[in-house]
């Protein structure tokens, strides 16, 4: 749900023209999370470690990125809905990559 959160955060900037804090991919309790308990306990794959971690954080920085376009009135605002594509890419390919790894280390 903080992801969600934080999306619609970086949404309402986006709309708005404004830059909103997005917390950095450790201070979020995702990141938090994924770094104690997932890293050490529930993945031992460094692949889908790195995979996961690689979506987690182009979700943080795109949403970063999507922003200071929109809030840039001079600039096209296309490559902000590309990165924004991007976004809801890695959102969506990492929580479904976590989801299979906890599939897996559960059997």
């Amino acid at each position: 749900i903080d992801h969600i959160n934080m999306k619609l955060n970086g949404y309402r900037g986006v709309l708005l023209g404004e830059i909103n804090k997005i917390q950095d991919v450790h201070e979020c309790r995702f990141g938090k999370w994924y770094e104690k308990d997932v890293k050490n306990t529930i993945i031992k794959d460094p692949r889908t470690l790195s995979s996961i971690a690689a979506h987690h954080e182009n979700v943080h920085h795109g949403l970063d990125k999507a922003m200071a376009i929109f809030a840039d009135k001079d600039k096209g605002h296309l490559a902000g809905v590309e990165i924004l594509k991007d976004v809801e890419h890695s959102s969506k390919a990492g929580f479904e990559e976590l989801l299979e790894a906890v599939k897996a280390a559960r059997k």
